[in-house]
């Protein structure tokens, strides 16, 4: 018999794509008990409205007091199973088997959590994408590249440790970190694949990668990023961009956007290290 899990959804306007999550999740093949619990920050469309045709516990959060860290431990509090899955609101599972490879693991007693490959909608600019796909290959990544849009957590080691929720972002990295300090195992499971890509504008971009790095930067005491630094990374970076397209047959619109979608991360990344507090 598979143990239970409960799976926490972090949403806030999530309409376009949750009512696909909760499909998928109410597809899959799985011999144990499966509960949805979402926490909801301040949705003004139908998400909600979604969430509860689907018979999912919904939680609310106000915009004001959300953060990463702190919404997962309010699912997880409220959860009852002995694994929770951690999905985004706009992460897909790709096939019906998602579950089941990601509770496998936990059979082995040292495995704290295991997470998933993420793989960009077909639609996701290049600059993304390419993101994506080296930060999720085939097969490869440790724990340090842990991520919380497609997870799984075993209950007993959260509440040894809960997740940070004074942290803007990396709050997955944190927790990672901190439980393989303690001889836990996170495994990489690259056939439990979610479709999870972001808004390709480069604002939306700037401020993930701003806050990121400020986490960064407080946690583990980066130098900062310099100039010099953004100009050579971002020359780098559309460089490789620019073959990724022509390799994968994008449109010529994309050759505009991937400059500027560059140059807003490495914006980002050096403002972040310097308004970390």
């Amino acid at each position: 018999m598979s143990p239970p899990v409960s799976v926490i959804i972090r949403t806030k306007n999530e309409a376009g794509h949750l009512g696909k999550v909760l499909q998928r999740l109410k597809e899959q093949e799985y011999g144990g008990s499966v509960e949805v619990v979402l926490v909801d920050s301040g949705s003004t469309d139908a998400t909600v409205r979604i969430a509860e045709s689907f018979h999912c516990r919904v939680l609310r959060m106000k915009p004001d007091e959300f953060s990463f860290g702190g919404a997962l431990n309010a699912g997880i509090e409220e959860a009852k199973g002995e694994i929770t899955i951690h999905l985004s609101g706009h992460s897909v599972p790709e096939g019906t088997d998602y579950l089941r490879r990601m509770v496998e693991p936990f059979e082995d007693d040292a495995v704290a959590a295991t997470f998933g490959r993420d793989i960009p909608w077909p639609d996701t600019c290049p600059s993304q994408a390419r993101d994506i796909l080296n930060h999720f290959p085939e097969s490869g990544p440790d724990g340090n590249k842990f991520s919380n849009a497609n997870a799984a957590v075993r209950r007993a080691v959260w509440e040894m440790h809960r997740f940070d929720e004074r942290l803007a972002a990396c709050e997955d990295l944190f927790w990672a970190r901190e439980v393989m300090s303690r001889g836990f195992v996170i495994r990489y499971i690259p056939r439990a694949r979610v479709f999870h890509s972001h808004s390709s504008s480069p604002w939306y971009y700037f401020e993930r990668y701003r806050k990121e790095r400020c986490s960064l930067k407080n946690c583990l005491n980066l130098p900062d990023k310099t100039i010099r630094d953004v100009c050579i990374d971002w020359k780098r970076q559309v460089k490789t961009d620019f073959g990724f397209a022509r390799e994968r047959g994008y449109g010529r619109k994309w050759y505009l956007h991937i400059p500027v979608f560059r140059l807003a991360q490495e914006l980002g990344l050096y403002f972040g290290s310097r308004t970390a507090r």
